[in-house]
């Protein structure tokens, strides 16, 4: 029979010892920070049902918009693309005179419209046009060309796209 060994158990570190998760720690036991926090959120919501509601009365479509932030009576929303900020600019004024009836936009002055940038990056790159292929009907149009030209660089470039036909 075995005798039986002595183990010891080592206790190691936490491995999230870092400045960040100190932070966090902090934040979440300072009510204080945590309550204007939360507060905030309920303010964004707030001012984002009431831009809402208010677009639909006026375009009687729900249009995506995010309210960013509003402060010293600019309010600042972000639109998926566009089109859609195109027609937020189009409304601005009824818009600015619909919010200012709320009482949370009692001092709105102005409205600006942004686009997100994740979204306008994919909208503003350039896709690659697209490109028909020929059929092979063309091809022998292509080459029943050939032989009636005269004109050589003509013929060689009708030479070339009748290869590409499918």
């Amino acid at each position: 029979m075995r005798k039986p060994t002595k183990t010891t158990i080592r206790i190691k570190k936490p491995l999230y010892t870092g400045w960040f998760h100190k932070e966090v720690g902090r934040v979440l036991q300072d009510d204080a920070l945590l309550q204007a926090l939360k507060q905030h959120s309920l303010y964004l919501r707030q001012l984002q049902s009431a831009v809402s509601s208010t677009l639909q009365a006026l375009t009687q479509v729900s249009l995506p918009v995010d309210v960013s932030r509003y402060e010293s009576g600019v309010l600042k929303l972000y639109v998926p693309n566009p089109a859609i900020a195109t027609r937020l600019r189009f409304l601005q004024q009824d818009l600015l005179n619909a919010l200012i009836a709320h009482e949370a936009f009692r001092y709105l002055v102005k409205i600006m419209v942004k686009i997100e940038p994740s979204v306008a990056a994919n909208l503003s790159a350039p896709s690659a046009p697209r490109l028909r292929s020929a059929s092979k009907n063309s091809a022998i149009f292509l080459q029943g060309n050939l032989i009636d030209n005269e004109d050589q660089q003509l013929s060689d470039a009708l030479q070339r796209l009748a290869r590409h036909c499918r």
